[in-house]
């Protein structure tokens, strides 16, 4: 299960940053 956490993280921060730009 803490790999799916993991990867929604990721994902999470990717929109993050792309938001951020």
């Amino acid at each position: 299960k803490e790999g799916l956490v993991q990867i929604y993280a990721k994902l999470c921060f990717s929109l993050h940053s792309s938001q951020l730009r």
